[in-house]
């Protein structure tokens, strides 16, 4: 926007935007407050920052002002960003010529075709797009914890003309294009517009719109390769023209350069990460030049289906902004990050095209992402009320059955099932019905509480998918007549990979594991569909417990490799458990180490598999370890490592950890926990010790750790403690199954000389027909046991 249109318009207050160096004012609160350039605010920001260092100490109200401030300088370089260059919609995109052209720019067009070609886009033709998704902002330096959370909203008609509303912890962020000026409003900064030629968002490109994408990359150059992730991609570079640059320029501040970097994979020709970087000179009248570069790199992941278009739906950003060059100050460094999650995307929404409609289609999507980001259940179903009393915009509307999609999940609690059939008889009187994707949530609400009215609700349902038919195959596959699953899973005319899970899942959890590998050998053999992560965790888990299971390990993990299949945080636990239950530990540390992001449960997997085999050292040294990498161990890691002191003798050890996980942790002792500790204690012979545990449980202890404690008492000759339990004991003992236990009272009766109790208990035993069953193994010989 020029000088003249902003004299024109001087009713709007109207600034240059730099697209990845504003920031919030940290002292503009009131309306009146000067406001200034965004290397300014940056440079304020930093200030503040020794400031907080300097007074870590200080009243909360000084640390509730720097985390705003925080939050407003995240939402200024993250929030809505630019993409480096113009993308016009006649920018070629599915014709190159290599005549007289260099070889890097022949290569780049190519892999850009490969990316149309992996993305579906050569098929599809959008003319607009709708999608809403929620965010997680944080601000690394100085560290902070847990983030702010928060949600998007956001339009495409073309690639020159979107908008796009961010609201994170009560601040929102407003940015929009009309295809010749791009503009941004947030409270503390007002609406200002930024300089240069129009130029995409860059939330846009960064796997949500395949077309915007392609068009940006179009005159891009191949500047060689790299592994990211674990991924072998090509490197295609896009650099902002100087006269570009030039244009964007603003008083003392000279932009330099803009750069953006596309990562390709070489395996499945998608986007999987981008970066760009932006440099900038100020030099005030006065003061030494000072640079600002600004790096921001995205991960793109999870890329699904939408109307024959691969999307990403999740990913996360990283930005650093860096200070030098300025000989009086420090050089200073900001890291922020965002996690984002595409939770809806559509492609051609009918009527967004309309102004009318637009401001229609932004009140509906308010209250559609309001019902689903309610505090509560009951909360939903208010806002689905009131949405339902004030109903207005389109009535042949896709956010309408967003609305009531996401008002009966909150349904799926058993609280509110009540309410279901109230909800059932509004959605058929106002067609909503109809919509498949309504159907299917209201089946699986109906699911999930009435497995006879879903049956009758499915046998009602015009219009089904395979989205609804699986529902329904969960449905049954969680009762008692499999058959019935069985039938449906035959009858129907398409299946995804979550029907075969659900089958084969229904099969092992019932112990028919022969024929739940038989279908999953029918599914390999139709050769439609490939297993992913999540089936291959349902045949791991279908065959703990037998003797295949370390080679069922081996065979899953080979294929996952062979295959190229991400191992996620669920197949990771689940090789790491059976390597380590099956004794191949050093399988399992394999695993371990090659995953990426390690979380809890492959922290456990790994403690809980070392304790088993005798490593209680290794297992305490592994705990150790996970607390100096910050995770924090759930009751689970307690009962694996408090099980490793047991096995290695670290009394004081185990003591700690307990008081540790009760006291810092704020974690209930359970069962398994009073079990450990008694077990603990009686193998060191403080048996004293393990009878105060017993008595100052605040559950009912069972007839394990008491049997745990007696023969502790016996091993180590000392009748008169163990007495206090037996005939506690005698009165739990359950004469077909604790044969053993009535041989232990007999022998510690016998030890402490009460030969009279030691024939009562033989009586006993001959008058139930108690018998002590004796050991046994057994191999697994194709279908059978033996």
């Amino acid at each position: 926007m020029g000088p003249r249109s902003r004299g024109r318009n001087h009713a709007c207050s109207v600034q240059p935007l730099g697209p990845l160096m504003e920031g919030p004012d940290p002292e503009a609160h009131g309306e009146g407050a000067k406001k200034e350039r965004c290397w300014e605010v940056i440079r304020t920001w930093l200030l503040r920052l020794h400031m907080d260092k300097a007074m870590s100490g200080a009243h909360s109200s000084t640390r509730s002002a720097s985390k705003r401030t925080d939050l407003r300088l995240i939402l200024g370089v993250l929030g809505c960003p630019l993409a480096p260059i113009p993308v016009t919609i006649d920018a070629p995109t599915h014709i190159f010529c290599i005549k007289d052209s260099p070889m890097e720019t022949c290569s780049a067009r190519y892999i850009i075709q490969q990316y149309l070609a992996a993305t579906g886009c050569l098929k599809q033709c959008m003319k607009s797009m709708y999608a809403a998704g929620t965010v997680k902002m944080v601000c690394h330096e100085p560290p902070r914890t847990g983030g702010e959370r928060g949600c998007f909203v956001l339009w495409q008609k073309s690639p020159g003309m979107w908008s796009v509303e961010l609201v994170v912890a009560g601040h929102k962020v407003v940015s929009s294009s009309n295809g010749k000026v791009v503009w941004r409003s947030v409270p503390w900064l007002g609406t200002h517009a930024a300089r240069g030629p129009q130029r995409p968002l860059r939330r846009l490109v960064q796997g949500l719109d395949p077309k915007s994408t392609a068009r940006m990359f179009a005159k891009a150059r191949c500047v060689g390769e790299k592994r990211i992730r674990g991924d072998n991609c090509f490197v295609l570079q896009v650099s902002a023209d100087r006269a570009a640059v030039a244009e964007r320029c603003d008083g003392p501040a000279e932009v330099i350069r803009h750069v953006l970097h596309g990562y390709f994979s070489q395996r499945s020709g998608l986007l999987t990460y981008i970066e760009d970087s932006h440099l900038a000179r100020v030099e005030a009248p006065g003061s030494d030049a000072m640079y600002w570069e600004t790096t921001i790199g995205s991960v793109m992941e999870d890329y699904r289906e939408v109307d024959g278009v691969l999307v990403a739906h999740q990913g996360r950003s990283a930005a650093t902004v860096l200070r030098f060059g300025d000989a009086s100050a420090r050089r200073s460094r900001i890291r922020m990050e965002e996690a984002w999650r595409i939770e809806d995307v559509v492609f051609d929404v009918a009527g967004l095209s309309r102004p009318s409609a637009a401001a229609a289609a932004s009140a509906a999507s308010a209250s559609a992402s309001a019902i689903r980001t309610a505090s509560s259940p009951r909360e939903a179903l208010r806002l689905f009320k009131l949405r339902v009393r004030r109903r207005q915009g389109l009535h042949d509307d896709h956010f309408e059955t967003h609305a009531a999609v996401f008002a009966l999940k909150s349904c799926f609690h058993t609280p509110l099932a009540a309410i279901l059939p109230h909800l059932h008889a509004y959605l058929v009187k106002t067609n909503l019905y109809s919509h498949v994707y309504v159907a299917s949530a209201l089946l699986h609400a109906y699911a999930l509480s009435s497995p006879l009215g879903a049956r009758a609700l499915f046998d009602e349902i015009p219009h089904r998918n395979v989205v609804t038919e699986n529902t329904m195959l969960a449905c049954l596959a969680r009762g008692d007549d499999l058959s019935a699953a069985r039938t449906l899973f035959n009858a129907m005319p398409e299946k995804d990979i979550a029907t075969w899970c659900t089958m084969i899942g229904a099969y092992m959890d019932r112990g028919q594991r022969a024929i739940g590998l038989a279908l999953f050998r029918d599914m390999m053999s139709d050769g439609h569909l490939k297993p992913d992560p999540h089936m291959l965790v349902t045949l791991l888990a279908g065959c703990s417990g037998t003797g295949s299971l370390r080679l069922m390990g081996r065979s899953i993990h080979a294929y996952a490799e062979k295959h190229g299949l991400e191992i996620n945080v669920h197949l990771g636990t689940s090789l790491i458990d059976v390597y380590a239950k099956s004794g191949c530990l050093k399988s399992a540390f394999h695993v371990f180490e090659r995953m990426p992001d390690r979380n809890v449960m492959h922290w456990t997997a790994m403690i809980c598999g070392l304790a088993t085999h005798g490593h209680g050292n290794d297992a305490v040294a592994f705990f150790e370890k996970m607390r100096e990498a910050g995770v924090r161990p759930n009751e689970i890691t307690f009962t694996g490592v408090l099980n490793a002191c047991c096995h290695a003798g670290l009394i004081e050890e185990g003591r700690r950890y307990y008081v540790s996980m009760v006291q810092e942790f704020g974690y209930e002792p359970g069962i398994q926990h009073f079990g450990c500790m008694v077990d603990l204690f009686a193998k060191a012979g403080r048996l004293e010790d393990a009878y105060k545990i017993i008595e100052n449980m605040r559950v009912e202890p069972n007839i394990v750790i008491w049997t745990c404690f007696l023969a502790a008492c016996r091993k180590h000759k000392n009748f008169e403690i163990a007495k206090k339990g037996l005939k506690k004991v005698l009165s739990m003992a359950v004469p077909d199954d604790d044969g053993g236990v009535y041989t232990l009272i007999s022998d510690l009766y016998a030890l402490g000389g009460r030969w009279n109790d030691v024939e009562r208990v033989r009586r006993l035993m001959d008058e139930n027909f108690v018998k002590k069953k004796r050991g046994s193994s057994f191999i697994e010989d194709k279908e059978t046991m033996k």
